[in-house]
Parts: structure tokens; C-alpha cells; sequence
């Protein structure tokens, strides 16, 4: 097995500096990182199947880290001012991971905690936070779940802050939401509060939401599926959308009358994706 170990235990200063724009490539089974490194300003792309760092590694200055493979990290790293880390694999955490004004991209991530401060994570793959991790989003930070979401841990929201679920939000404890944007398809719990300003949005045309108890939405926040209809599938001019019934018909003002289309749906049990009606030639409604 290759090994590639970047080490100072001979030299002053005990760290690496790279900076200036320049681009360092490394290739191999194993990358290990015994010296600090820091990346400032530069580009560091690792290929291969382990990038292990058991000192501080920090991206800072727009500096890049581009991993092909997993990043096993045994100390804190450190991304700041525009800062990213960008990983194929996993990133495997023993110490809290956080990012301030950078951005962690990767297709998993395990962590005891995650701490995003005007930052954004990317995962291409299911989110777990397992019990006693926790996950703080906080001063417009963003996250994005290409999987699923599993909460079994602590949720801490400050500022606002968007999470966008491509899968299925679940978990056993109640969810309190506030000051944030929440856009997915599917969410499970057994309570939901929203409250300051807080936003839970459709991310296709149809918005799950199986809460076992009680839903509780102040006056400033808003659960909405708005626009994420199927689009004026079937509807003549001048008519309405036929959402649980026949919609009605409209005329011109040069004596043309609308033509509904079929019914469809049912408005007691609003399962289907709902369209908006038509006023003239590509004049169409809201798809809600």
C-alpha cells in the first residue's frame, strides 16, 4: 500500500503554508497528514482512497481542498473566509466540524457536532445525526440533503438559515422550527412548531407532512406548497383548473367561452398536484 505522509518533524517552521494560488496534487492509496497544513488562497487536490489528517488542516482565503476519496479527520479543520472542502466519499469526524463563510461539500458525513456559521454544507447522500450529536445552523448558513434526514441528536437554529431535504425528514422528537426556510417533499414527526418567521416549503408539487400530534404555527410563519403544480395540462382559455371539481368557465370580450377540464383530484384528500386556471393565450393562473 502507497503511503504519502506530508511531515516537518525535522524542520521550523511545524507547519505548511500553501498560498499564492498555487496548486499542489497528490496521488495515492493513503494521504496522511502528520505536519499542519495550512491552505491559503491555493488548490490542494487529493486522489485516491484516504485522506487521514491527525493535525489542523485549514482552507481559508477561498483556498480549495478537492478530495477524490474519504477524509477520516482526528482534529478539528478549519474553513474560513470562502474556504472548501470538497470530498467524493465520506467525512468521518471524531471532533466537531466547523465552518464559518466556507463551504464543506461531501457524500456523507458522520460528526459528534456540526457547527455552520454563514456557511453551507452539501451532502450528496442521507444525513444521520445520531443521538448525542448535535447540528447548529445559524447566520444565512445552508444546508442541502440530497438523501434523506435522520434526527435522533439536538437541532440548533439562529438567524435565519434554509435547509433544502431532497428526501424524507425524520425523526422521534418533536420539531421546533424558527426563523428559517425548511423546503422539502416528506416530513415525519411527532410534533411541529413554527414559530418567528419561519417557512416550510414544497421542494416538488407535493408536500408530505405526517405529524403525529400537534402542528402549531404562529402568525409570522407559513407552511405552503404554492407553485408546484402541474402546469396547465388540458386547460382551454378562459376556464379553471378542475382541481375536485369542474372548474368554471369564463368568456371574452370577443365572445369566446371556456372550456373546463375534466375534474380531478379530490379536495377532501388533496394528493395530486394542482394546476391554475387560464384567463387568455398563455395567460395562465398560479399552479398551486
Amino acid at each position: 500500500t502507497e503511503i504519502y505522509t506530508i511531515s516537518l518533524h525535522y524542520a521550523l517552521p511545524i507547519y505548511v503554508t500553501i498560498s499564492g494560488g498555487a496548486q499542489v496534487s497528490l496521488t495515492a492509496t493513503n494521504t496522511v497528514l502528520d505536519a499542519p497544513v495550512v491552505v491559503n488562497g491555493a488548490v490542494v487536490n487529493v486522489t485516491g482512497g484516504l485522506l487521514d489528517v491527525a493535525v489542523p488542516l485549514v482552507a481559508t482565503n477561498s483556498g480549495q481542498v478537492n478530495v477524490t476519496g474519504a477524509v477520516n479527520l482526528h482534529v478539528p479543520a478549519t474553513l474560513s473566509s470562502g474556504g472548501l472542502l470538497q470530498v467524493s466519499g465520506a467525512v468521518t469526524s471524531a471532533v466537531p466540524v466547523v465552518v464559518s463563510g466556507s463551504t464543506l461539500s461531501a457524500n456523507y458525513l458522520v460528526a459528534p457536532q456540526v457547527l455552520l456559521d454563514r456557511s453551507q454544507l452539501a451532502l450528496q447522500g442521507d444525513y444521520i445525526i445520531p443521538a448525542g450529536a448535535s447540528l447548529t445552523i445559524s447566520n444565512g448558513s445552508q444546508i442541502r440533503v440530497g438523501g434523506d434526514l435522520r434526527c435522533d441528536g439536538t437541532l440548533l437554529f439562529f438567524g435565519s438559515w434554509e435547509a433544502q431535504i431532497a428526501g424524507v425528514w425524520t425523526q422521534d422528537l418533536p420539531l421546533f422550527i424558527s426563523g428559517g426556510t425548511l423546503q422539502l417533499g416528506s416530513l415525519a414527526v411527532p410534533a411541529l412548531t413554527l414559530s418567528n418567521h419561519a417557512l416550510i416549503a414544497a421542494s416538488n408539487s407535493v408536500l408530505r407532512l405526517k405529524v403525529a400530534g400537534a402542528v402549531s404555527v404562529d402568525a409570522t410563519s407559513l407552511i405552503q406548497a404554492s407553485s408546484r403544480g402541474s402546469g396547465p395540462i388540458g386547460i382551454a382559455n378562459w376556464a379553471g383548473g378542475s382541481y375536485g371539481g369542474i372548474g368554471g368557465a369564463g368568456s371574452s370580450s370577443d365572445g369566446g367561452v371556456g372550456v373546463p377540464a375534466p375534474a380531478f383530484g379530490d379536495y377532501a384528500y388533496p394528493d395530486d398536484p394542482g394546476r391554475g386556471g387560464a384567463g387568455g393565450s398563455g395567460d395562465y393562473g398560479v399552479n398551486h
